[in-house]
C-alpha cells in the first residue's frame, strides 16, 4: 500500500509519516472513496509501540483531516 502511495501520480492513496529523530515512528494511509463526493476511508493508521500513548496516532489523525479539508 505505502509503494502504490509513493508512485507518481497516484490518486487512490494518500500517506503521511510521523518521523522522530531521523526514524518513522508511525503512518496513515487514507484515499477517496471510490464512486463518491468527498467521502474518504482511513485504510491504515499505525504506530511503534514504544511511541503509543505519546499522541503519534492523534498528530497522524489531525493531519489527515486537515488535508481532507483542503
Amino acid at each position: 500500500v505505502i509503494d502504490a502511495a509513493l508512485t507518481p501520480n497516484n490518486h487512490d492513496y494518500q500517506v503521511r509519516c510521523a518521523v522522530r529523530d531521523g526514524r518513522v515512528v508511525g503512518y496513515v494511509c487514507y484515499g477517496p472513496t471510490p464512486m463518491t463526493a468527498g467521502t474518504f476511508d482511513l485504510y491504515w493508521i499505525a504506530s511503534d509501540p514504544l511511541v503509543r500513548g505519546q499522541g503519534v496516532g492523534a498528530a497522524l489523525v489531525s493531519a489527515m483531516e486537515g488535508d481532507i479539508r483542503r
